[in-house]
């Protein structure tokens, strides 16, 4: 009796982890007429696979298709499959797979420090509820954009392990499509599983490695513009991965909580906030920043008699400038009340016309 068995591996890499190698294979051993479904992952991330099987003849020691998430620096043994009847067995298996933990649950506890140091200040920009123009998916929805000068430091927003980086682009951002794939970018997986992602990095500026734990704090990176990026910023998010009803995998943010100060103040993120990380000392929740203060305009109707008996009218318009309007309003109602007169006596001297002009508009007898 002879059984061929005909297998083929196909492995599937969501874009949406920015595509890279990453140590993870599912490999087939023989053992006598099994063949033993082996997932090996030799990096320091955790995996989620799906592994399905098709052909003829085919008996398996576990349900079919096969989803497992496989921790860091580890093998896991998937399934066994065997000929299900005396024959011919034709056997082909798939699987795709995805950095990140599909059970992962988001600690609701966790805050996270804002990524960049001790005394820096920069505005938050897109933010989930604000104008959104391109974290339109759902791997980006919750995601945080900080404008921020090229080559500022970045750092871990909380204890974790680098799982993946990249740093090999080009400081050529732009938005066009053809640079979604071309981000510098470090991912840090927490206990709980999420993973905090930092995108947009400067050309050769991610400075840990796959495998490296970094506490909240530690500097990671520096900020650039590069892949679909319009100008120098950092892209944050905190991410799970997913799989669909059509068994693909996916990231997916999630709402976050920045915080700040010692003991922790935490607060959402929200477009046009101005942070300023401070972690010495007990801090205040980060507030807009106060527009400046617009000049104040007031305008009077001086009424000037003329020679032949009628009235004019002239505008007179006052500005103050933005610096004296604070110093203005707090004066005592009857200071205010002598300027206003004095003001307008002294614009009502200057306009009304001299006794010798009238006299030589007068007819001589």
């Amino acid at each position: 009796m002879i059984r061929s068995w005909f297998a083929a591996l196909l492995f599937i890499l969501s874009p949406n982890t920015f595509a890279g190698d990453y140590p993870f294979a599912v490999n087939g051993v023989r053992n006598g007429v099994q063949t033993i479904l082996i997932a090996s992952n030799r990096g320091p991330g955790t995996v989620s696979v799906h592994l399905d099987v098709t052909g003829s003849n085919i008996g398996s020691n576990r349900s079919l298709p096969i989803v497992a998430v496989v921790p860091p620096n580890s093998e896991m043994e998937l399934a066994r499959l065997f000929p299900a009847h005396p024959g011919t067995s034709q056997l082909q298996w798939t699987t795709s797979f995805m950095l990140g933990n599909i059970n992962a649950q988001a600690d609701p506890q966790a805050l996270y420090r804002l990524p960049y140091l001790d005394g820096y200040s920069f505005t938050l920009g897109q933010s989930p509820g604000g104008h959104i123009t391109t974290h339109l998916t759902a791997e980006s929805r919750d995601a945080v954009d900080i404008t921020m000068p090229e080559g500022t430091p970045i750092i871990a927003v909380r204890d974790g392990v680098v799982v993946r980086t990249e740093a090999r682009f080009a400081n050529q951002g732009a938005l066009d499509p053809a640079m979604l794939d071309k981000a510098n970018y470090v991912e840090i997986e927490h206990f709980d599983g999420t993973i905090a992602q930092y995108a947009h990095l400067r050309h050769g500026g991610v400075i840990v490695s796959p495998g490296q734990r970094v506490m909240a704090g530690d500097i990671i990176s520096y900020s650039g513009s590069t892949g679909y990026s319009g100008g120098p910023h950092l892209h944050f998010a905190i991410q799970v991965t997913r799989m669909d009803s059509h068994n693909k995998f996916s990231r997916v943010s999630m709402p976050f909580m920045f915080y700040v100060g010692t003991p922790a103040t935490a607060f959402k993120s929200v477009e046009g906030l101005l942070a300023t990380a401070d972690y010495g000392s007990r801090a205040a929740i980060p507030k807009m920043p106060i527009p400046p203060p617009q000049a104040s305009q007031s305008t009077a109707v001086v009424k000037v008699r003329q020679a032949s008996g009628q009235e004019s009218g002239t505008k007179v318009k006052l500005e103050i400038s933005g610096p004296y309007v604070d110093f203005i309003a707090g004066l005592p109602g009857w200071v205010l009340y002598a300027g206003t007169v004095a003001v307008v006596l002294l614009v009502f001297s200057l306009l009304r016309p001299k006794e010798d002009e009238y006299s030589r508009n007068e007819p001589r007898l």
